[in-house]
């Protein structure tokens, strides 16, 4: 009997071992019947967190997802790298550099983790040389002169388009701006209504739709358009690109009855009000106030104020701009956006043909 205890207890605890073998070694994903565990996960935050100065206890669980996304995406271009025999001169000595510019205790790290620690510089080089060599073929596209309004603004549109049948016209009879529009589709949602929903951000305005180039031009937020039984919602939420180098002539005054809109144009403000009143002032715009900041974007853009019985208006008059400043962050930012479009039509691709499995 006292054997056939132990021989029990024995078997609980090699099926324990068994279980906690399991947990600690679990496979997350395949790439080419390759295993990737959460060890090798761990290993990964173990770097990014040493790389970036970051205390990997206190990263959240969005965090350590994109931080499993970013090990995927540079494990893919990485067997792109292999698959394709590809050369990169002085790439070691890059990877040393990396290290010892990175790491102050190199003394602490055992061979182990010097190991680890320059295999994730290396898929992180390679990732970025491969990019970059999809950048260069594009550089023409970079490199073209971005016009006044690509470089001022920056805008983001988001679509709705549903079934006219589904939707009471008088849901979308009030949606004057972006706050209707967010509004509308929480509605939706909420009573499970079926609806095509995208948004985006408009880099370069010489690539987008006539419709939507019409639209910005005649700087409306909202457009509906009904046509084939279904309603097509599109709102624009314009914002300027930077506060940076922009300056604006600012009016304002105040009265004691309310201006109508179309009265409140810049070029014939002076009709509507009298000089004696009215104060005109340059700013620079990063100093403003959020509330002005987020009204007064364009041209004869105004803000109201009601003080009691009085109506007090700020109209924006002028923008003036530092064309280099400006210029150099609409760079910067069609760069990103490229990279983006790059390396996920890259994992798009490469994804499929090299067998890659999420299992976890």
């Amino acid at each position: 009997m006292n054997y056939l205890i132990k021989f029990i207890f024995f078997l609980l605890i090699c099926h324990n071992i068994n279980a906690n073998e399991k947990n600690v070694n679990e496979v997350l994903f395949k790439i080419n019947n390759k295993f990737f565990t959460n060890i090798d996960l761990e290993k990964r935050t173990e770097y990014i967190a040493l790389i970036n100065n970051l205390n990997s206890s206190k990263f959240s669980n969005v965090e350590n997802n994109e931080i499993l996304d970013d090990y995927i995406s540079s494990l893919i271009f990485y067997e792109y790298y292999i698959k394709n025999k590809k050369i990169y001169k002085n790439l070691n000595n890059e990877i040393d550099s990396i290290f010892l510019n990175n790491i102050d205790d190199k003394e602490t790290f055992n061979k182990k983790h010097i190991k680890n620690f320059k295999f994730n510089i290396e898929i992180d080089l390679i990732r970025k040389k491969i990019i970059e060599e999809y950048l260069n073929s594009k550089k023409n596209s970079l490199l073209q002169e971005a016009n006044k309004l690509d470089l001022l603004y920056n805008y983001n549109t988001r679509y709705i388009i549903i079934k006219e049948e589904l939707l009471d016209k008088k849901l979308i009879e009030n949606i004057n701006n972006r706050n209707d529009f967010d509004n509308l589709k929480i509605i939706l949602n909420e009573n499970n209504i079926d609806f095509f929903y995208k948004e985006e951000d408009i880099n370069d305005n010489s690539l987008i739709s006539n419709k939507v180039k019409k639209i910005i031009e005649e700087d409306l937020s909202i457009s509906i358009n009904i046509e084939n039984g279904y309603i097509n919602l599109i709102s624009i939420d314009k914002n300027l690109e930077s506060y940076e180098g922009i300056f604006v002539k600012l009016i304002n005054f105040t009265t004691n009855q309310p201006v109508e809109k179309k009265d409140l144009q810049c070029n014939n403000i002076n009709k509507t009000i009298y000089e004696n009143q009215t104060i005109y002032k340059e700013y620079e715009y990063s100093k403003l106030n959020n509330k002005i900041k987020e009204n007064l974007k364009s041209i004869n853009d105004f803000i109201l104020f009601n003080d009691n019985n009085n109506f007090n208006y700020i109209i924006l008059c002028d923008l003036k701009y530092d064309e280099k400043i400006l210029k150099n962050i609409n760079f910067n930012k069609n760069v990103n956006s490229l990279v983006n479009k790059i390396q996920n039509n890259f994992l798009k691709k490469y994804k499929n043909e090299f067998n890659f499995i999420k299992t976890k």
